[in-house]
């Protein structure tokens, strides 16, 4: 699901642009917490 974040497979980084806000900084911590809590099939 696209979350409008950009998260690498491997190695759980965030790829982010120097001019990224602190607000945004926040919302990939938020989006990967959301995603360990979904269950997996």
């Amino acid at each position: 699901m696209n979350r409008d974040i950009l998260m690498t497979l491997f190695h759980n980084m965030d790829l982010m642009c120097p001019a990224t806000t602190s607000g945004r900084v926040a919302q990939p911590r938020g989006i990967f917490d959301e995603a360990l809590d979904e269950p997996v099939d």
